[in-house]
């Protein structure tokens, strides 16, 4: 077993707003039900009182150029960037950065009325100044000046580097995890419902995580290549057991309060993704994890001692679901979809993969026996592929790694950032919609 520790990374969620009671006679209402809601009420307005005061104090302690940054933030529509010691970044230090670099011209404070600019331009020079204010704040290689003004040039070029503008522009954006509704979408909706009775028709023998381990379920689509963060954020989230609310990382600002100059760089500059081991091992700190991680082509060397007839049920049902990484993706799975009237089915894959064309990272939620075979439930981040049934002589092929948390995970840690909807979106997106290829490492 191996111990790993989590990098300090300070956030705070808002408490919620005080609910004013209703103010119509209710005949019907005890005393004893008013007095709750009395008590109750007391309690929310005493918790907004102590984060204005809490908050105030947070803003009086900051420096005259911690508070300009916030303020040109703000107009910025950015959120203000924080230093490699978690700090907010001075103002004076980044506009001093920036004209030792030769970005000068783009110190415009986000007062456009000093700009000649209108229109397409305007929108061109302020993006540009989001850019690179945001990266001087977090101290984008510092060490490296050189290395540094060469990728800036590159990140604030629409015309030579539209790409690469693009997702510098997505990430100094981010605001948080897109939440929305799924009762508006009565096809992503019935993923849950297929998830939940995997594994239990007609008598079969199987174990899902949701009926039997108490995972809450979420749902997580990447419109970009961050499967190697959406694989570790689910995965933890169903390991929290005890709690009566869902908790989950929110994706985007845990991207962009962690990620260290060289992931930055892979992200923006290469269209790179990351190692989904790497950021559960970052997400979780002192956790243990099963030996290995056990590779998905051995799985027949595994028999269990306790009366299962597979180690990895065995594995499911003590630890709960796992995490699945470097899972090779062919040309036939990535298209593999399920929309309309197809979506009352767990698409289903058997065989061996083919030519591979990326590497992936998904969570195993379930097993099942049909016909004396075993099956495995992967839960996956395409919108049209919520959910993915695969053979165990295709998972054996994918020649992924499987990781189980042996250590009880009780919370995630209030470091980070939450985005506990049921489903939510990243919005590292490309233009036309689609999400890139990315491959996990």
């Amino acid at each position: 077993m191996a111990s790993f520790t989590v990098s300090d990374i300070v956030t705070e969620d808002p408490p919620p707003s005080a609910q004013m009671p209703s103010t119509s006679p209710m005949s019907s209402a005890s005393t004893t039900d008013v007095q709750e809601r009395d008590d109750s009420l007391e309690r929310e307005l005493l918790i907004n009182a102590i984060s204005k005061k809490r908050k105030l104090n947070i803003e009086t302690s900051l420096s005259r150029g911690q508070s300009a940054t916030i303020d040109i933030s703000r107009k910025l529509k950015v959120s203000p960037p924080k230093t490699r010691t978690g700090e907010i970044a001075d103002n004076d230090d980044i506009e001093r950065e920036m004209k030792a670099d030769g970005f000068g011209q783009f110190i415009t404070r986000a007062n456009t009325s000093d700009l000649a600019e209108v229109g397409p331009k305007l929108d061109i020079r302020l993006n540009a100044e989001r850019i690179l204010r945001t990266m001087y704040g977090r101290e984008y290689f510092k060490e490296k000046p050189m290395k540094r003004r060469r990728h800036l040039e590159m990140m604030i070029d629409k015309e030579k580097h539209p790409e690469i503008y693009d997702r510098a522009l997505r990430f100094v954006n981010l605001e948080g995890d897109v939440v929305k509704s799924v009762e508006m979408d009565p096809q992503n909706a019935r993923w849950k419902k297929l998830a939940f009775e995997y594994g239990l028709r007609g008598g079969e023998e199987g174990w899902n995580a949701f009926a039997h381990f108490g995972a809450k379920w979420i749902q997580r689509v990447q419109n970009a290549g961050t499967c190697f963060l959406h694989a570790p954020v689910v995965t933890q989230s169903y390991l929290v057991r005890g709690q009566l609310e869902r908790e989950a990382i929110d994706i985007q600002k845990y991207a962009r309060a962690t990620f260290v100059d060289a992931k930055v760089e892979a992200m923006i500059l290469h269209d790179g993704g990351g190692n989904a081991f790497e950021e559960i091992e970052n997400m979780l700190g002192k956790a243990q994890f099963s030996l290995g991680p056990i590779e998905a082509h051995s799985l027949e060397q595994f028999r269990c001692r306790c009366g299962c007839d597979n180690e990895i049920l065995h594995l499911l049902k003590s630890h709960g679901p796992a995490l699945v990484h470097v899972f090779k993706v062919d040309h036939n799975f990535r298209s593999t979809t399920a929309e309309g009237d197809d979506c009352f089915e767990i698409p289903f894959l058997t065989g061996t993969i083919g030519k591979v064309t990326e590497k992936h990272a998904m969570v195993l939620v379930g097993m099942r026996k049909v016909s004396g075979a075993w099956r495995y439930l992967l839960q996956n981040w395409w919108p049209k592929l919520q959910l993915v049934e695969v053979s165990e002589e295709y998972f054996r092929s994918s020649d992924s790694s499987i990781c189980f948390v042996t250590s009880k995970v009780s919370s995630i840690d209030k470091k980070f950032a939450l985005c506990n909807s049921v489903y939510a979106e990243s919005s590292l997106q490309s233009q036309d919609g689609n999400f890139s290829t990315v491959y996990e490492r």
